[in-house]
């Protein structure tokens, strides 16, 4: 078994989230939300990659459900939801997440931003 440094896990962690934080932005600029192409880019890369370290920090390995919380991350921010919303989404998914249960997060998040 290979074992990595400190430092090679973390070379290989920001890759992953460089990787993961193009894909997510490239989807989101060609996504059919009205709102998308005014999101600017570098808020746009700032916020992904907090929902990835967050993820990761919560022990979340499944990038599908990351890029869910991420979209939901970029949907609330252009609908102008206060920062602290946007927090307590993230940490109510998380917590769902954790539990292999981010479908009933993701349908009470998705309806607290149609109701915003």
């Amino acid at each position: 078994m290979i074992e990595f440094t400190k430092e090679q896990e973390s070379q290989i962690l920001r890759r992953d989230c460089r990787i993961w934080t193009e894909l997510v932005a490239r989807s989101w600029y060609e996504s059919d939300n009205p709102l998308a192409a005014g999101y600017p880019a570098r808020e746009l890369t700032q916020h992904l990659r907090a929902v990835y370290f967050a993820c990761h920090d919560a022990g979340i390995d499944n990038l599908e459900y990351t890029s869910q919380l991420g979209f939901s991350v970029l949907r609330a921010n252009t609908m102008a939801c206060d920062p602290s919303d946007v927090e307590a989404i993230v940490a109510f998914f998380l917590r769902h997440a954790q539990s292999d249960n981010v479908d009933y997060a993701q349908n009470w998040i998705d309806l607290y931003l149609e109701g915003h």
